[in-house]
């Protein structure tokens, strides 16, 4: 009975590193087959993405919506504000820049004196 329970033991201790070999190799090819269908998943829609290019419309589109390009012939408009209102007058949150700079200085003198203004901070 003692010799039977030596090998069975001799056994499990030979075994026993195998066996945790085994386990440890099947979750690592569980984790594989699970990026494998994520990564499937991530090529059609990339292909998705590829034929929705092949369309000249969505070309097109995507061309007016981050370009800003327009067809020969029409007129793109930016709104700059949304209220209508005139901008002579600085809005809250902006910083106010003198009637003198636009109007008598050169370009470089609106940028000076624009950056002299966000240096000083909001008006309270």
């Amino acid at each position: 009975m003692a010799f039977v329970l030596l090998v069975f033991v001799l056994v499990c201790v030979f075994l026993f590193p195998t066996v945790r070999g085994y386990i440890s190799q099947r979750q690592e090819i569980a984790a594989l087959q699970q990026d494998i269908e994520n990564q499937k998943r991530d090529i059609e829609e990339l292909e998705g993405q590829i034929s929705a290019w092949e369309d000249p419309d969505y070309v097109e589109q995507q061309a007016r919506e981050r370009l800003r390009f327009v067809r020969p012939g029409e007129t793109a408009f930016t709104v700059l504000d949304d209220t209508g209102a005139q901008l002579t007058e600085a809005i809250p949150g902006m910083a106010p820049v003198s009637n003198d700079i636009h109007e008598l200085g050169p370009w470089y003198g609106e940028v000076w004196e624009s950056i002299k203004v966000s240096n000083e901070g909001l008006p309270e």
